[in-house]
């Protein structure tokens, strides 16, 4: 009887390990080495505007933003960006930033903290979504062009 009880816990043992595995072993992991070649080089420096609204600043409107992305590899890039807060100050933060597979959908984590995700509508445009929880909630729209790269 306790041979019969250590068999069944083998046997769901080795059936978990089997199902677990079994979807780990179908698609390989793209390296950076395979990375698609739709993907965008966004190294320059980006200009615009920015509108929405701040918990602290209320609406804000046609304000000026400039992200500067210093270093991509491959889908991977990093930068800074600058801007003018609704006090009149301005203020800059690092961010780390990703591209979609499809090239066309980005992702950034400002260092401090907010996520920003947009679409690239052309070669040297794109559209942001930033929004930010906490002490000065915002969600901001910015528009951005490229002026170098």
């Amino acid at each position: 009887m306790n041979f019969r009880k250590h068999y069944v816990a083998l046997f769901a043992i080795v059936m978990a390990i089997v199902v677990l595995s079994a979807g780990c072993t179908d698609t390989p992991a793209i390296t950076p080495a395979e990375t698609p070649s739709s993907i965008p080089n966004l190294v320059g420096v980006w200009t615009g505007t920015t509108v929405g609204h701040t918990e602290n600043y209320g609406y804000r409107e046609q304000v000026t933003a400039r992200y500067n992305i210093t270093e991509q590899k491959g889908q991977s890039f990093t930068g800074y960006k600058a801007y003018v807060m609704g006090d009149g100050k301005e203020g800059h933060e690092y961010m780390s930033g990703v591209i979609s597979f499809d090239g066309k959908s980005i992702y950034m984590a400002d260092h401090d903290d907010g996520v920003i995700s947009g679409q690239l509508m052309g070669p040297n445009e794109v559209e942001l979504i930033y929004v930010m929880d906490g002490d000065n909630a915002m969600a901001l729209l910015i528009h951005l062009t490229r002026c170098e790269n």
